[in-house]
């Protein structure tokens, strides 16, 4: 429908610009009716005027409440609540701007309707809306508390969060926590102890030690078997701490080489030499040596000579020892067959029947080795001593004036056969008469 705008006044025009947009629907009997109401032939002129302003009157109401319905101010949404909650009927949210989304209405519990939140785009719209206002001095909005209690949870939500991150993150183990070793180098053999500083009492541990052995004990001792150069891992937690730490040594531990002990056993039984055992000694990267005879005679001469006293088995032990102080042992058995005491006499008689009159032990006689040899008395006296074998001793003190009593004398001989093989002799010899 179309209206002329000659003439008109404010209102009319206001009224024009608000109907402009409607279209009326066309019916065309109601059309034909209009116009024979209009005929000045069958209707006096009042009752024509009263017809046309009746049309008038209903077109602007139509158009008042279409203008009002376009034109509506929105009910803040907490007025909406309050109503709700007052027991008011129907609350419906007004439709927004062309091209957004409507509010949902859903119905309460008591048969009431009650305005739902928009969501999406008009919700963040709407909150944009009430920061605007906020920022031009708006005081006491209707959505006012809307924002107190939005600003409550967020609040609130922060306040969770940090709970729940705070039980997240549990306190791991120190980073300052740092273990240390006993000794940073020695040999094979050697135990090494390990120590950790600044972990919780509750800790866990893993303990990689290099060469294929672990150990979960807070201080854990280990011994290395071969040499070699071994960086110690610690990995360590707290207890309920799902993050593990993992620490190095600070120095690698060094297990030096070590020397390796080696001998062989030559037996010794010459004629005009003492009965002995040669010790072959075939030990590599020694330094230093120390042999045990197992007879209670020990030395440190890299290849020695004994002389076993008493038939009997012998534990030898041979211990090699290198530059740092690494060593290495070996043991073997010396199987002895017979007593060796230089062949000494049993006894004598300086009867002067030719026959045994002196004493002095045969192998010294035929050895060709220097000695000392000293007859003491039972009483320690000494009687008598030599290192001349053809100057035996002939039963008087200094092999002079008269014969000593009978009974039983010992005598003692110091042997040097060699640099290397000096020992001592003891027994006793019985003079009779």
């Amino acid at each position: 429908m179309h209206i002329e705008s000659k003439g008109t006044d404010p209102f009319e025009q206001r009224l024009k610009d608000s109907l402009g947009q409607f279209e009326v629907p066309y019916n065309s009997a109601d059309w034909t009716q209009l116009e024979n109401a209009l005929d000045g032939n069958k209707r006096g002129w009042w009752g024509t005027r009263a017809r046309v302003s009746a049309v008038i009157a209903g077109l602007a109401l139509l158009a008042g409440t279409a203008w009002y319905t376009v034109n509506r101010p929105e009910v803040p949404e907490s007025m909406t609540a309050e109503a709700q909650r007052s027991g008011s009927t129907t609350n419906i949210e007004p439709m927004g701007p062309v091209g957004e989304k409507p509010a949902t209405v859903s119905e309460t519990g008591s048969g009431h309707l009650a305005a739902v939140e928009p969501e999406g785009d008009l919700a963040s719209s709407k909150a944009d809306n009430t920061d605007q206002q906020a920022g031009q001095g708006v005081k006491n909005s209707p959505e006012e508390p809307q924002r107190t209690a939005v600003a409550s949870t967020s609040a609130s939500s922060r306040s969770t969060q940090a709970a729940l991150s705070s039980t997240k993150e549990a306190p791991s183990p120190s980073s300052d926590a740092a273990f240390h070793s006993s000794v940073a180098e020695g040999c094979p053999g050697t135990s090494v102890e390990f120590k950790v500083a600044n972990m919780p009492a509750d800790g866990i541990y893993l303990w990689n030690f290099g060469d294929g052995n672990f150990s979960n004990k807070a201080n854990p001792e280990h011994t290395f078997t071969k040499p070699g150069t071994y960086q110690v891992m610690l990995s360590m937690s707290a207890a309920g701490v799902g993050s593990i730490q993992n620490k190095p040594s600070s120095e690698v531990i060094v297990i030096h080489e070590a020397p390796m002990a080696a001998f062989n056993v030559l037996k010794q039984e010459y004629d005009g030499h003492l009965p002995s055992v040669h010790f072959e000694n075939r030990s590599m990267a020694g330094k230093s040596y120390h042999w045990d005879f197992g007879d209670g005679q020990s030395s440190t001469v890299a290849y020695p000579d004994h002389i076993y006293k008493k038939k009997g088995i012998y534990h030898v032990e041979l211990t090699v020892a290198n530059a740092i102080g690494c060593e290495d042992k070996l043991m073997k058995d010396v199987v002895v067959d017979k007593d060796y005491n230089l062949d000494a006499p049993a006894s004598f008689s300086p009867n002067g029947d030719n026959f045994q009159e002196t004493f002095m032990p045969e192998a010294l006689r035929t050895l060709g080795a220097k000695f000392n040899l000293q007859i003491y008395a039972p009483n320690g006296t000494l009687l008598y001593q030599t290192t001349d074998a053809s100057k035996p001793w002939t039963g008087r003190p200094q092999n002079r004036g008269a014969l000593c009593a009978p009974g039983e004398y010992v005598w003692v001989a110091d042997v040097h056969e060699s640099l290397h093989l000096s020992e001592t002799y003891t027994g006793k010899v019985r003079m009779e008469r």
